[in-house]
């Protein structure tokens, strides 16, 4: 087969250089590992045809073995070719299934658990782009030169996550909260708000209530017909405002000093 030429019982009018051919061209073949590996995950895959026989006897096998070794290792060693490095966020944390997209090559790699990716790619330039959702877009200039080791290329996303998902009321209202699955706000009430302390529960009346009111009829020196009648009762509205705020101050002072 390294001679060119297929095995004397196939067609003689093919000719393979250097023993190597598309293999889509040679013979199609429909559904095969080849091209779900190269669609659904970061791998290639090829066939390699070694001889004539495709079940030789086994004492042959021996033979093929090291005839095909160093060639083999040979090959698997060009897997250091290209690009390869890590996606990381801005707290230097890997971020995992971020999209490698090469400029003019529509085929994508993304990156492992570790955020680590690679790229076989052929000697030239390249403008390459990482991307995750949440994230900022990266995007980088590199060179790839002919034989030499693959081009160290790291990419540093910064996250786009809001820091707070509490949302400031202006309105007077409850506060909202964002639930950090839907988006979706939730209402928080005041006596939720204030579990988290570990003193005795605030109560605030929503009524101040009146005072009783009374009489006391005072004797003037001046005789006994003469009385002045002092009359207590519900204070005015001025003196009831001055009042409550007085009362919920005292409460407040009780519920955080502890008085």
């Amino acid at each position: 087969m390294f001679e060119g030429h297929p095995c004397p019982r196939y067609n003689q009018d093919e000719f393979f250089r250097d023993g190597i051919t598309n293999g889509a061209k040679w013979y199609p073949v429909a559904g095969g590992m080849q091209d779900w590996n190269y669609l659904n995950s970061n791998t290639f895959e090829i066939t390699v045809e070694l001889g004539c026989w495709k079940y030789p006897n086994p004492e042959y096998l021996q033979q093929f073995w090291q005839v095909n070794k160093r060639p083999l290792i040979a090959y698997l060693m060009e897997v250091h070719k290209g690009v390869h490095g890590f996606v990381r966020d801005d707290q230097n944390r890997p971020i995992a299934n971020a999209t490698i997209r090469v400029e003019g090559i529509n085929h994508n790699v993304v990156s492992n658990a570790d955020g680590d990716y690679w790229r076989l790619l052929a000697p030239g330039d390249y403008r390459i782009t990482a991307l995750k959702k949440g994230y900022t877009v990266a995007r980088r200039k590199v060179t790839v030169v002919k034989d030499a080791p693959a081009t160290v290329v790291n990419f540093q996303l910064a996250s786009q996550q809001p820091e707070d998902n509490s949302a400031v009321r202006e309105d007077g209202n409850a506060p909202q909260q964002f639930d950090e699955a839907s988006r979706e706000p939730v209402t928080v009430s005041i006596e939720d708000e204030f579990r988290e302390f570990p003193h005795q529960q605030l109560v605030v009346p929503s009524v101040i209530p009146p005072l009783a009111p009374t009489t006391k009829r005072h004797t003037a020196p001046t005789g006994p017909s003469s009385e002045v009648a002092m009359r207590g009762g519900a204070p005015s509205q001025g003196a009831s405002v001055g009042l409550s705020a007085f009362i919920i101050l005292l409460l407040i002072c009780e519920f955080y000093l502890g008085f």
